[in-house]
């Protein structure tokens, strides 16, 4: 329900060139975006509206 128009988001507003679907979940929306040539695991919390970006130890805002 919320992947296109997130991906869409994702690449608008925090301007990443590529987004991909990963999974979901009852909380989260898991993407894996491309930016500047690094690839980002994304997750998006339905309950708090934001996006978090992890960084191999935890989550934090992106």
């Amino acid at each position: 329900m919320y992947e296109s128009y997130l991906s869409e988001l994702l690449k608008t507003i925090h301007a990443f060139d590529q987004v991909v679907f990963a999974r979901n979940t009852n909380n989260f929306v898991f993407f894996e975006g491309l930016k500047n040539g690094v690839i980002v695991k994304i997750r998006y919390n339905i309950e708090d509206k934001h996006f978090e970006a992890f960084d191999y130890s935890k989550w934090l805002p992106l």
